[in-house]
């Protein structure tokens, strides 16, 4: 694949769309894959267990009583893969003097590292608090609070993102500005992702836990694939 890759030489961006989209595809087809696996009789087997593995209708079961989860970490990764790196790569500091820190540090550290320490933290918190616990309440509040959090976009397309070639006005110039909107931003997309992978297994039981985790990776991976397809239209809307 690397070679065929040299050989064609596609641009980044098609190169990148196709990479997202094969391995969707890959998570796609896993889902009938691992439901033959459970059934098949070298399974069966030598995995020691005497009853299949889950039916299709097990699946449907699970993605009924756990749709809000799977739909909100949908929706938190498509937000968040649809703003970052696509535009937030772009964010440049507001003071334009040469410096090390302007033409070097600025977009690693305030776009990369900030994302990456701000999810982490953000998944460290729902592991330790264990907040808010499972119930109907709980499942509205996340899927609400995962549609809530596209109100970020606008308002980090509207910070100092690609300044010399866009079409609207920067109107949160202010680099802490950016910073803090990011750091937020982050933070409850990685609290929202640990709290639906805590608590959409616990509403199953036994062995369709397995399948609840299966369902999440592949609205985890849906996520990716949508959002990377929308980080280009949304740097052509600035």
């Amino acid at each position: 694949l690397a070679l065929l890759v040299l050989a064609l030489g596609p641009p980044p961006t098609v190169l990148g769309v196709a990479g997202v989209a094969a391995a969707l595809l890959a998570v796609l087809l896993q889902l009938p894959a691992t439901a033959h696996l459970f059934t098949s009789p070298f399974y069966l087997h030598y995995s020691g267990v005497q009853e299949p593995g889950p039916s299709p209708r097990d699946y449907l079961a699970v993605l009924a009583s756990t749709w809000h989860y799977q739909l909100a970490l949908l929706t938190t990764f498509t937000i968040t893969l649809s703003v970052h790196p696509a535009v937030t790569a772009l964010v440049r500091p507001s003071s334009s003097l040469a410096s090390p820190w302007h033409d070097k540090y600025f977009v690693p550290v305030c776009c990369f590292l900030t994302q990456a320490m701000s999810d982490w933290l953000g998944r460290s918190l729902a592991t330790l608090s264990q907040w808010p616990g499972p119930g109907r309440s709980t499942e509205l509040l996340t899927l609400a609070t995962s549609l809530l959090r596209a109100a970020f976009l606008p308002l980090i397309m509207l910070c100092n993102v690609s300044p010399s070639n866009r079409r609207s006005a920067v109107l949160l110039g202010q680099d802490w500005l950016y910073v803090l909107l990011l750091v937020v931003f982050s933070l409850l997309g990685g609290f929202l992702t640990n709290l639906c992978y805590m608590l959409a297994p616990a509403k199953v039981s036994g062995g369709r836990r397995e399948v609840a985790g299966l369902l999440l990776t592949t609205a985890l991976v849906v996520g990716l694939g949508l959002g990377s397809l929308l980080g280009p239209v949304l740097v052509r809307l600035l």
